[in-house]
């Protein structure tokens, strides 16, 4: 009798699915290229919300715009307190098509906490629903409440916006 063993590798179809990443384009472009290809197909779903990549985009841009308005731009970092959500991604999108970068935000962790990764991070705007804000140190930070001013951002345009470039040395130094 002859005994025959399979390695993980041997017994596992694994799809090659790698693809060359073009690293001269930033996420947010390269989301926007695809939501261009296929703007009916499905880019989010969470618990009962679904959104295509066109509603998405529209999404973004327009939280982008509103972020804009609070001064976010390059080397700008933009507090973030959502739970996992549809809107937590746009928000994400909206932060990098604005042009700056994001810091996650706990409301478990003790505010004096929260203040001090806010305060090194130099983060001025910060993007929440009304509930967490009694857990969250706000005073003195530009604020956008997703469910408070939903009004606001849904009156922004919609449109694509030009995204100011910075240099990839002064994003490492922020780190």
């Amino acid at each position: 009798t002859e005994i025959y063993t399979l390695s993980l590798h041997d017994a596992l179809p694994i799809s090659d699915t790698s693809r060359p990443y073009p690293r001269e384009l930033p996420v947010h472009r390269l989301f926007e290229e695809q939501a261009g290809a296929a703007p009916e197909a499905v880019a989010v779903a969470c618990r009962d919300e679904r959104l295509t990549y066109a509603e998405l985009d529209a999404r973004s841009n327009r939280l982008a715009r509103a972020l804009r308005r609070r001064g976010v731009g390059p080397e700008v970092v933009v507090g973030l307190c959502l739970e996992r959500s549809a809107d937590l991604i746009a928000v994400l999108l909206g932060i990098l098509k604005a042009g700056g970068a994001y810091l996650a935000l706990d409301p478990s962790l003790p505010r004096e906490r929260l203040a001090r990764m806010i305060a090194g991070a130099r983060s001025p705007v910060l993007v929440t629903l009304e509930r967490w804000l009694p857990a969250l140190p706000v005073d003195g930070l530009r604020l956008l409440c997703l469910d408070r001013d939903g009004a606001e951002i849904a009156a922004e345009s919609s449109a694509d916006l030009a995204v100011p470039e910075i240099g990839r040395a002064s994003c490492r130094e922020r780190v």
